[in-house]
């Protein structure tokens, strides 16, 4: 092969191999959206969402729970308003071809808001069931077979990304807060534990995915006198079964001093806090917000000894979250809803806010 012959060939491989990678980042984002469940076709919140992660496929997405609504107790059943809820996603994530990793976690109408077990587990088993049957037919996904996380109604698992440095941790927080046995509940919260402390051993960034808040000014930081008559609101932060939760959970990271952050929804705004090394996400407007006047409905004012960060970002709109991991720095990323969808970009506190057209 003469010199000119060569060039020809090297000048090729090179374009072939840049048209290969166009379009594609070194970066690794993960993305964040949860209550999606209220839509019987994709809403333009959804559309949004998915023409931005299939740009990224070196990229993870977790549903954060409330995957499928019916009433205002129940969620998935396989009826058809439930099936068109969920499918919709599913189809969506194929149409637009999302090639990264896919996670949904359960949330309380997942769970069909049971405070039983047994029965619970029943009824979340049906939605497991069908979005795997569902992606085991997508071509594109990386994990088409087992997107449902943590499986079998088990309440923690946990997953590596980006070449082992992400550890993504998924806790169902519903079954904590209904869980009525101390010992197994003590259990899991020790795996919790030892995960954060095998993942900081090794220098890993942490996500903790899950549906509760830790921390929330919205809806469900409602105030309750427990007094007679009970109005016995599980799904509220400072419910005792709640507060326990949120407690035992906020013990470990504290007590863990290392950066972490925590994604959530159940509440059905966008809300940021960051207390210590910990940042705390609350993403639930996938498919719906809060329904009441933001003044009133996003309040600081906490219960007497509630250690609630304070300056929280919120937003009643519907949106999502990104975070973006580039090299050593994190930034996470806020997109909202107002009439167009704009981006506030949360990086070490420093805060800006951009349009997108």
């Amino acid at each position: 092969m003469n010199f000119t012959k060569m060039k020809i060939l090297v000048l090729s491989i090179t374009i072939f191999l840049s048209n290969l990678s166009f379009g594609q980042s070194s970066n690794f984002k993960l993305f964040l959206i949860g209550d999606t469940g209220e839509d019987i076709s994709l809403g333009t919140t959804m559309k949004h969402f998915l023409d931005t992660i299939s740009l990224y496929p070196n990229s993870a997405t977790v549903f954060l729970g409330d995957n499928s609504y019916k009433g205002w107790r129940k969620g998935f059943d396989s009826s058809k308003i439930t099936i068109k809820r969920l499918g919709a996603q599913l189809e969506g994530l194929n149409k637009y071809r999302y090639r990264g990793s896919l996670y949904f976690i359960p949330g309380n109408h997942d769970w069909w808001n049971s405070t039983k077990m047994k029965k619970g587990k029943r009824s979340l088993k049906k939605e497991e069931v069908f979005i795997n049957s569902y992606l085991s037919r997508n071509q594109y996904i990386k994990n088409n077979s087992t997107a449902f996380i943590p499986k079998d109604g088990n309440p923690i698992g946990a997953m590596e990304l980006n070449n082992d440095q992400l550890k993504l941790i998924f806790l169902d927080t519903q079954w904590l807060i209904i869980q009525k046995n101390e010992q197994e509940k003590v259990r899991v919260y020790a795996q919790l534990d030892s995960i954060l402390s095998s993942a900081i051993s090794r220098k890993q960034k942490i996500v903790v995915a899950a549906h509760h808040p830790i921390y929330t000014i919205s809806k469900h930081s409602r105030k309750h006198s427990w007094q007679f008559p009970k109005i016995w609101k599980c799904q509220d932060i400072y419910h005792p079964d709640y507060r326990d939760m949120r407690e035992r959970v906020d013990a470990i990271f504290y007590k863990k001093d290392y950066p972490i952050i925590y994604a959530s929804g159940h509440d059905h705004v966008l809300e940021y806090f960051r207390k210590n090394s910990v940042q705390y996400i609350v993403s639930g407007s996938g498919s719906k917000s809060n329904p009441f006047d933001e003044k009133k409905n996003l309040e600081f004012n906490p219960e007497p000894g509630e250690n609630i960060p304070e300056n929280p970002i919120a937003k009643v709109e519907e949106g999502y979250f990104e975070v973006d991991y580039t090299d050593n720095n994190v930034s996470v990323i806020m997109y909202y809803m107002d009439g167009k969808l704009n981006k506030k970009v949360i990086n070490g506190g420093l805060k800006a806010d951009d349009g997108i057209d």
